[in-house]
């Protein structure tokens, strides 16, 4: 049976979201939606749904359909966060080697479209709930830290490391308020004037610099439904703002603004702790940090979120070659553009090696 591509857009964008609503529960993602999709087409993605089916199911892909370079080849990655190929298959219950057939089958058929549309390589950071479902690699990227809000508070709170409950208390000595704002263009561009702020007294790479145009989509696209902006600092003033995405039980962290002050009054662990208390006071059931800038479990942004929870989950990443010949030949011409700007090869172990970065 023939691969189906839908769009964001249109009639798309209905069969897209009817085919995320016929998922279980826990599989209706934020990530899989028409709506994620349109926002990060504002960010240059090109956004596509791969729908592959047989007599047996069906297996779904939100993805990045990317061209590389001039050339005429592409390549494919999940959107910005999590992807992966989810399976439903008609009759549940086929025994473990029933089920590897039919999958395969399946993945055949993704894999063969792409082929003949001229794909080299597909890589996907795998939805860290749903990487028992088909996950390619066998050793997780790293690990994500997941905040349980079934508990009870006071559950909740008890669960968390001894130092981030003072800097929570301190935080409330000193006055710090948390609050949700309203998703308008107003809070929106204080959430991109923080966030790039953030970004700049970093040094992150381009590929974390997001315009205003990027976070009013979140607005747009995601609505109130989709997505809750907070904000914190003391009296008169804000310091910090968390932008969260969300659909279903699951909600996440999705992008942090800060001015850089107040470091020291507990404001960070406070903003995400009172930020926890309402999404589950809104009936969330899962809230999702993230894990650290880097996948060592010493990086300094890991350490600080699994000071919430030691719910830890491993997030595993999906690269394959299809076509090798033309997988070569782009790699060849990375790595000899690399030596003559730089005078050797990166260092970077990202794949597909023709889109790493110079370390």
């Amino acid at each position: 049976m023939p691969v189906e591509i839908l769009t964001c857009h249109g009639d798309d964008a209905k069969r897209w979201d009817a085919l995320i609503a016929s998922l279980p529960p826990h599989a209706q993602d934020v990530h899989f939606t028409s709506a994620y999709a349109r926002v990060q087409e504002i960010a240059g993605a090109n956004p596509a749904m791969l729908v592959a089916s047989n007599p047996a199911g069906m297996v779904i892909s939100p993805i990045d359909l990317r061209f590389i370079g001039q050339g005429p080849h592409m390549d494919v990655a999940n959107l910005y966060g999590y992807g992966g190929r989810y399976w439903r298959l008609i009759h549940g219950e086929f025994a473990v080697e029933a089920r590897h057939i039919e999958i395969s089958a399946l993945n055949t058929q993704c894999n063969g479209w792409m082929r003949s549309v001229g794909v080299v390589s597909e890589f996907c950071a795998q939805h860290p709930t749903l990487y028992g479902i088909g996950a390619a690699s066998e050793k997780p990227e790293k690990y994500v830290v997941l905040m349980d809000l079934r508990q009870r508070e006071e559950q909740i709170y008890s669960a968390m490391r001894r130092a981030h409950r003072r800097s929570i208390r301190k935080a409330d000595e000193a006055g710090v308020v948390v609050s949700r704002a309203e998703i308008n263009p107003d809070n929106m561009l204080l959430m991109a004037t923080l966030y790039r702020t953030s970004m700049a007294r970093l040094g992150a790479a381009q590929r974390w610099q997001f315009p205003t145009s990027y976070f009013d989509a979140h607005a747009n696209e995601l609505g109130e439904d989709g997505c809750s902006l907070y904000l914190a600092g003391l009296p008169g003033g804000v310091d910090r703002t968390l932008l969260v995405v969300h659909h279903g039980d699951v909600a996440y962290a999705h992008f942090l603004g800060s001015t850089g002050e107040n470091l020291r009054i507990g404001i960070d662990e406070n903003l995400y702790y009172r930020v926890a208390l309402d999404l589950k006071m809104r009936g969330f059931k899962t809230f999702h940090l993230g894990g650290g800038a880097i996948s060592s479990p010493d990086d300094s942004l890991f350490q600080f979120k699994s000071g919430f929870s030691d719910w830890l989950v491993p997030v595993f990443r999906t690269f394959r070659v299809l076509d090798s010949a033309a997988y070569d030949l782009l790699c060849f011409e990375k790595k000899m553009a690399e030596i003559a700007k730089h005078g050797r090869e990166s260092i970077s172990t990202f794949q597909p090696i023709y889109r790493r970065e110079f370390l």
